[in-house]
């Protein structure tokens, strides 16, 4: 079984929901959420080209 691995640059955002993921979405970045860890959830917005 083969495992790839990927790194990709992150901001945090400060503001979450469907209005500041929309303007994420204008400044042509992706918008995403990083749960688990027993952590609280992280709003972090990726690159468009880095993903797609």
């Amino acid at each position: 079984m083969s495992h790839d691995t990927y790194e990709l640059k992150a901001e945090a955002r400060e503001q979450v929901g469907k209005g500041s993921a929309r303007a994420v979405r204008r400044n042509g970045k992706v918008p995403a959420v990083i749960y688990g860890d027993k952590q609280p959830p992280l709003a972090i917005a990726l690159n468009y080209k880095d993903v797609y």
